[in-house]
């Protein structure tokens, strides 16, 4: 039962890999679908940088990723924090 239930778990890792990991960066913007990889030429802080895309400089920020800030606006009712520049 052991060796059963370790195959399956190892399958369904692998088809996890397959589906998720392997597969180019995307985004959506402005209903298209960008793939990637792209060359990073900013970080801002900890969820947010900026990639080039034929000759576009783009902003990416991280959506569900909790890091410390070091640009945000004062409205936006976070602190800036030294940790955010590194």
């Amino acid at each position: 039962m052991v060796p059963l239930l370790a195959l399956i778990l190892l399958l369904a890792l692998v088809l996890f890999k397959k589906l998720y990991l392997d597969r180019p960066s995307s985004f959506d913007k402005d209903g298209k679908v960008l793939e990637g990889p792209y060359l990073v030429s900013k970080v801002a802080d900890g969820d947010t940088f900026y990639i080039k895309r034929q000759g576009k400089v783009i902003k990416v920020r991280l959506i569900g990723v909790n890091t410390p800030e070091s640009v945000a606006p004062p409205e936006y009712g976070k602190e800036n924090t030294e940790e955010g520049k590194k």
